[in-house]
């Protein structure tokens, strides 16, 4: 990744780099390595005082290596690296997906025909089946604020209907910052009419009418003709993102700058700037871990890389013509943006 050999040399131009991105990977491997493998924990490399001078903690997390990595990363913006954060999904383009999923004609259902060899357009990447399945995906991930790996690991048994209560309970086995459960149950109540493209408790409705998954992974692999994998299979995260990246181009997206972390931060911004929910509701909401940085959360909100919501040029123009008018609490000021 840097420019210098490990004996001060410096490298030729011939010579490829790797990213500031690559090497966080390499660090947290090494992190993950020393403290599971070699048994060092997660605490600072620091020499003991009381032990004779041995050193103790994760030799991965010493201050010699956090510093380097900082510089690392001074020296790879002044060289025109720019470390970016996957783009935010929007309501907007959550809306523009579950119209091309659920209404248009790509999204009938039709009786799988194995015989068929025709060959298929660049827009029939997928059928009826496979497009619910992923917009029941995007809806879970952008409401609950899930990593698309804890989607990916739901099973049937972890989402509980409750019609009485027109709610979903869903209860997560373990995520990556609690592996051992207990975890506090989301509830799911339907949506509002106007917030019916990013509503889990339709999506899910929708997808296990067509699927008739009862137990075992919820969301599965797809074989060929839209035919539903019947082994006990979750979805890849590798195929996931590709027909991500297929149902982008579906509504005219570049697909570059999205991820699977996309459906995390567009929730969170949703909840923050349309819903007007605070940061602390959205931390425990999200489950997020207390030791969380702050830093970190404002990535969620913040980023160059998104849509911005409104131009610089109008922050302090108080004459501005009104926005939409909030179903939900009947404003049209800009207060809530």
């Amino acid at each position: 990744c840097d420019d210098w050999y490990l004996d001060g040399t410096f490298k030729p131009s011939n010579v490829t780099r790797r990213t500031f991105n690559y090497a966080m990977k390499i660090r947290a491997s090494m992190t993950y390595g020393f403290g599971r493998f070699g048994r060092r924990g997660t605490l600072v490399w620091d020499q003991s005082r009381s032990r004779n001078g041995r050193w103790r903690g994760n030799p991965s997390i010493s201050y010699q290596v956090s510093s380097y990595m900082a510089s690392l990363k001074r020296r790879k913006v002044q060289n025109g690296e720019t470390p970016t954060s996957a783009r935010a999904i929007t309501p907007e383009i959550m809306a523009q997906l579950y119209e091309v999923n659920n209404l248009s004609a790509q999204a009938e259902i039709l009786e799988i025909d194995r015989r068929s060899g025709k060959k298929k357009s660049h827009d029939q990447w997928g059928g009826g089946r496979l497009r619910r399945c992923l917009h029941c995906m995007y809806t879970f991930a952008f409401s609950c604020l899930l990593r698309f790996d804890e989607v990916l690991n739901i099973k049937a048994h972890d989402v509980i209907p409750d019609p009485k209560h027109k709610r979903l309970i869903l209860r997560l086995s373990q995520r990556k910052n609690a592996q051992f459960g207990d975890l506090e149950p989301f509830y799911l109540y339907i949506y509002p009419e106007e917030d019916a493209h990013l509503c889990p408790y339709r999506a899910y409705a929708e997808w296990v009418h067509v699927s008739g998954i009862t137990k075992g992974y919820l969301f599965r692999n797809f074989r060929s003709h839209d035919r539903i994998c019947r082994t006990n299979t979750k979805m890849p995260s590798r195929s996931f993102l590709g027909y991500f990246r297929h149902n982008l181009l579906d509504v005219k997206r570049d697909p570059v700058p999205y991820g699977t972390h996309s459906f995390r931060r567009g929730g969170t911004q949703w909840l923050h700037c349309d819903k007007r929910w605070g940061i602390r509701k959205i931390c425990e909401w999200g489950g997020w871990a207390t030791t969380l940085p702050p830093t970190i959360v404002l990535r969620y909100l913040i980023s160059y890389v998104d849509d911005p919501r409104e131009r610089r040029e109008d922050f302090m123009d108080f004459r501005r013509k009104p926005t939409v008018v909030c179903p939900n609490c009947g404003r049209s000021c800009h207060c809530s943006w």
